[in-house]
C-alpha cells in the first residue's frame, strides 16, 4: 500500500476485521461478531466503495463475500461495472486440507476443500489477475502468477548488530501462527535435543504485540520460520529484514515453480523435521552469523522490497 502511495496511486486499505499487524487502516468494515451483521457490513461497504475506487485488490482468496461460502459473484458484478480486480491467494485459502486435520470452525476437510475448489475456479475466471505467494500454491490457483512477499517495511526494519555470545545460550526464535502448519512440535524437539550438546534455547513466541515479535527477532542468533509447508511466509521476511538468518523447509518442487532469481540467491538455510537438530547444532558452533545476516538482509532488499515488487506487477 506505501509502495502504491508512492508511485502516485490513492491507495486506502480497508480490514473486515481488526487485525494486529496492521494499525494503520483507512477502514474497518466488521461491526461486532455477529455473523449476519458482518456480512451486511460487507455488502454494504461493497455498496460505497463501487463508485469511490477503480481497483480493488483482495487478500487471502477473500472477496465482498466472506472466503467461507462457495461463492465470489461479487468478482463478476465488479467487473460488469468496469472495475480491475485482484486476489492474492497467502496459503490456506487456497492449499486443500489435509484430512483428518481439525476442522474449519465447523466443516469437515472434505466440506471445506470443496468449498476452496469452488470458489478458486470463480476467483480465476472473473478476477482481472490473481497472485499467490507461495510457489506451491500455483497448482490450486489456474492462470495465477507468483509474487513475492511484500508486507514489510524494510525502511522501518533496520538491521541491530548480532551481539557477542559471551557464554549466553544460542537463541532460536520461533513465532507460529499455527503450530500444526508451522511444525512447532518438532522445533520444541530439535531444540531439546540439540541443548543435550552445546548450550543452546528456544524463544517461543506467541499472543503477543507485533512491536514485541520484531524485539524478540533481534535477540535472536538464528529463526526457524516453518517445517510443513516447503517454502518461507512471512515472519521469514521480518527476520531476513531483520538481519537474522533463517532456517526452513524448502520443497525442491516448489524451487523450479518459482522464479530463477529464488533458486539462485535464497539464502534459507535448509532443514527437515529430522535434520533440524543437526542444523541447530552446527548453526550454533560454525554459522558466520554476520555473513549470513547480511545476506538475508540484501535478499529482504532485492526481492522484498514493496516497492520494487509493486513495480514488477
Amino acid at each position: 500500500m506505501r509502495a502504491e502511495r508512492e508511485q502516485g496511486h490513492e491507495t486506502d486499505l480497508v480490514l473486515v476485521q481488526e487485525n494486529s499487524f496492521h494499525t494503520d487502516v483507512d477502514a474497518l468494515v466488521q461491526p461486532g461478531t455477529v455473523i449476519w451483521l458482518r456480512w451486511l457490513a460487507r455488502i454494504q461497504f461493497a455498496r460505497s466503495a463501487i463508485g469511490q475506487y477503480d481497483v480493488f485488490h483482495f487478500n487471502k482468496g477473500e472477496t465482498f463475500l466472506p472466503g467461507s461460502l462457495p461463492f465470489a459473484f461479487d468478482l463478476l458484478w465488479l467487473r460488469r461495472k468496469g472495475k480491475h480486480t485482484i486476489v492474492t491467494f497467502q496459503g490456506s485459502d487456497a492449499r486443500p486440507q489435509v484430512p483428518g486435520a481439525p476442522k474449519t470452525r465447523w466443516l469437515p476437510a472434505t466440506v471445506t476443500n470443496w468449498i476452496k475448489r469452488i470458489r478458486i475456479a470463480q476467483i480465476s475466471r472473473w478476477s482481472d489477475t490473481t497472485y499467490c505467494l507461495n510457489p506451491d500454491l500455483l497448482q490450486y490457483v489456474p492462470g495465477a502468477r507468483f509474487m513475492p512477499y511484500a508486507s514489510v517495511d524494510l525502511d522501518a526494519l533496520q538491521p541491530a548488530p548480532k551481539e557477542s555470545r559471551n557464554g549466553r545460550a544460542f537463541r532460536v526464535v520461533h513465532a507460529p501462527t499455527n503450530r500444526q502448519l508451522k511444525g512447532t512440535q518438532a522445533v520444541i524437539d530439535a531444540v531439546n535435543e540439540a541443548a543435550r550438546s552445546t548450550d543452546i534455547e528456544l524463544d517461543l513466541v506467541e499472543g503477543v504485540p507485533h512491536a514485541e515479535v520484531i524485539e524478540r527477532i533481534r535477540r535472536a542468533d538464528i529463526a526457524v520460520d516453518q517445517l510443513e509447508l516447503g517454502w518461507y511466509g512471512g515472519f521469514a521476511v521480518e527476520c531476513m529484514a531483520l538481519g537474522t538468518p533463517v532456517i526452513a523447509w524448502i520443497d525442491p518442487a516448489q524451487l523450479d515453480a518459482a522464479p530463477s532469481e529464488f533458486t539462485n540467491e535464497l539464502p534459507i538455510i535448509r532443514a527437515t523435521t529430522a535434520s533440524l537438530t543437526a542444523v541447530l547444532l552446527h548453526a550454533a558452533a560454525e554459522l558466520d552469523l554476520v555473513s549470513t545476516a547480511a545476506k538475508a538482509r540484501l535478499f529482504a532488499e532485492q526481492r522484498h522490497q514493496p516497492s520494487s515488487v509493486a513495480i514488477g506487477h
